[in-house]
């Protein structure tokens, strides 16, 4: 649902979610927070635009190297 919004109106979106795929999939830009006390990790830019199909968005390298880096930072690793 949100994905088509997006794709048709040109507003500001903030979304707070655990889902690193989710959150990369529907965002130009990710920010990773860490754990207590919640500071900023990093920010990532996602590089790819926005693909209709959802699935062969999240296969393709360039959501590979976001995500892997997303999850790098929560588990506590540098970016």
């Amino acid at each position: 649902w949100l994905a088509g919004v997006l794709a048709t109106d040109s507003h500001t979106v903030m979304l707070v979610t655990h889902d690193v795929e989710e959150a990369i999939y529907l965002s130009d830009q990710v920010v990773v927070m860490s754990a207590r006390p919640g500071r900023v990790s990093a920010t990532i830019q996602v590089p790819a635009p926005r693909a209709q199909d959802r699935a062969a968005a999240v296969t393709s390298p360039e959501f590979a190297e976001p995500r892997e880096r997303a999850l790098r930072l929560l588990a506590g690793g540098a970016a």
